[in-house]
């Protein structure tokens, strides 16, 4: 038998309404993903067997914030790499985040490219990046040079990735002996997906 009392209804229906709300705003919410550590820009993640680095640089402000995977090419290094273009991308509201790969300068060098580990790895940064309050996780690209273009190419690949934008600079195999490379001028503006 319910009680009839409108103060035990009342207190009923507030503490209903307080546990929906508190679930709703938990979606919303984005919490930072246990073993994240970070330090000026550089960072490093911890899980069991899982250990991996890389640097990240945020824009001012609070957000939120599109991110952009940078990802480097075979004997290079996430810092390396991300030094090139994060100063300026930031400036222009974009979180950038690198992760060194197996291919990396100082490496296991026991798989290369879109092997399963790199994609592994990218796709942990990626869910690091998206729980970071000041990134929009529905805002996210990924842009890869050399060995990191085959990355880029195998996260795009995955519909789990979610990426929304890539960039592959020097990535791919050799074309055939008939193809004629056309020269294109760099482009005027660089945009980001909305």
């Amino acid at each position: 038998m319910i009680p009839t009392n409108p103060t035990f209804r009342f207190n009923v229906g507030a503490r209903l309404a307080m546990v929906c709300l508190t679930a709703l705003l938990a979606t919303f919410v984005q919490a930072q993903i246990k073993g994240f550590e970070q330090a000026g820009t550089q960072w490093t993640f911890s899980e069991g067997e899982t250990k991996l680095s890389g640097v990240l640089y945020k824009p001012e402000g609070d957000g939120p914030f599109p991110v952009l995977l940078i990802s480097h090419g075979k004997g290079g290094s996430a810092a390396a790499m991300a030094s090139n273009f994060a100063p300026d991308l930031t400036k222009k509201g974009i979180v950038c985040i690198a992760v060194d790969y197996t291919h990396a300068r100082n490496g296991t060098g026991t798989a290369e490219g879109a092997s399963a580990e790199n994609i592994r790895r990218a796709k942990k940064t990626l869910e690091i990046a998206r729980s970071l309050k000041y990134v929009d996780p529905s805002r996210v690209a990924a842009f890869g040079h050399s060995m990191g273009g085959f990355v880029t190419v195998g996260l795009v690949a995955d519909p789990e990735a979610k990426i929304m934008a890539a960039i592959v600079s020097a990535g791919g195999l050799l074309p055939p002996a008939d193809f004629r490379l056309r020269i294109l001028p760099p482009p005027s503006e660089s945009r980001f997906p909305h």
